[in-house]
């Protein structure tokens, strides 16, 4: 008899493969990684994040405190603006145990807030915190050639500006 079983981790492992190799949850983990690592690679870490937000990032020393200081999960669903295509949210939630998180949860911790930028090659992470309206975002696609994912949840944000 076999004593292993399927867990919530397992499943979420699943989840977490079966999303778009570009899916913004794929690059939220990409980037939370990178913190994990001994050296802290800031021109490694520049390429993940929109040219006009790296210079608030710094050294990223402050990034690399905000993934080490807790246990984040990383939601496998991408909030995306009705009236923004190429803006997506990624939820960053307590790790409660399970290597991502499946179903959504309230509980959060902060959002990766995404641009998609086409002449970059994909999405690039503006910030870390609350969700960044898409009329402060560096927009350069707003035509909409953004690509869409079966696990998208789209949210209504008031536009301004």
């Amino acid at each position: 008899m076999n004593d292993m079983q399927w867990t919530d981790e397992d499943s979420a492992r699943l989840a977490f493969e079966a999303l778009a190799a570009d899916h913004p949850s794929r690059v939220a983990k990409a980037f939370n990684d990178l913190f994990h690592q001994d050296d802290l690679m800031a021109s490694v870490l520049e390429m993940f994040v929109t040219p006009e937000a790296c210079a608030d990032w710094g050294d990223f020393s402050d990034g690399k405190r905000f993934f080490l200081d807790q246990a984040i999960a990383i939601s496998t669903r991408a909030l995306r603006p009705k009236e923004a295509n190429d803006v997506a949210y990624v939820k960053l939630v307590p790790d409660s145990g399970a290597y991502l998180v499946k179903q959504p949860r309230q509980n959060v911790i902060a959002y990766v807030t995404f641009v998609w930028r086409p002449e970059l090659h994909g999405w690039r992470i503006h910030s870390i915190g609350q969700p960044a309206p898409p009329y402060l975002l560096p927009r350069t696609d707003l035509g909409g050639t953004a690509p869409r994912y079966e696990s998208d949840v789209e949210v209504s944000m008031e536009s301004k500006g």
